[in-house]
């Protein structure tokens, strides 16, 4: 069996999209997407940090040391290079702000999110944003977030 091998350079996207951008997660439309802002020019790295926990099962009758799965859990970050000609995307972001990360770990087939795309949708809340300080590089940030919600392959929707 081969595995398809690609890099994610030049096809994974990623949007912000502020509270009450999007309607329903599990069905979100390009239209509520577009809207937001497209960090993927800005984008040098992206994590979304989605783990699975879990709980143990075993009684005093078991030898074997079972766990079942749990709860899943996920704490994104998102490392953004700063560009003064284009505005700054830092704006969008400090402590607190509630909003959603929409990416598209395939990309889009226009290069825009559009119907049918496939995405996962992150409801998140900010809970740290760090200036990088680099030697000798562009001058960039980390946001951190706490998730909590992530509806993922979710397919979009036309707007109206």
């Amino acid at each position: 069996m081969t595995l398809d091998r690609r890099i994610g350079a030049g096809n994974v996207q990623l949007w912000w999209v502020p509270e009450g951008g999007i309607a329903d997660p599990a069905a979100p439309e390009d239209t509520e997407i577009t809207a937001g802002v497209d960090l993927t020019p800005y984008m040098t790295e992206f994590n979304d940090a989605l783990s699975g926990n879990t709980a143990d099962a075993a009684t005093y009758l078991d030898a074997f040391d079972s766990q079942i799965a749990s709860t899943e859990s996920a704490a994104p970050t998102v490392t953004l290079r700063y560009d003064e000609t284009a505005g700054d995307p830092i704006s969008n972001f400090e402590h607190g702000i509630i909003g959603f990360l929409v990416s598209f770990p395939e990309g889009t087939a226009s290069g825009t999110p559009a119907d049918t795309d496939t995405c996962d949708v992150i409801g998140v809340q900010v809970t740290n944003v760090k200036q990088n300080t680099p030697r000798a590089e562009i001058l960039s940030f980390t946001v951190s977030f706490a998730a909590d919600t992530f509806d993922q392959r979710v397919e979009v929707q036309a707007g109206v």
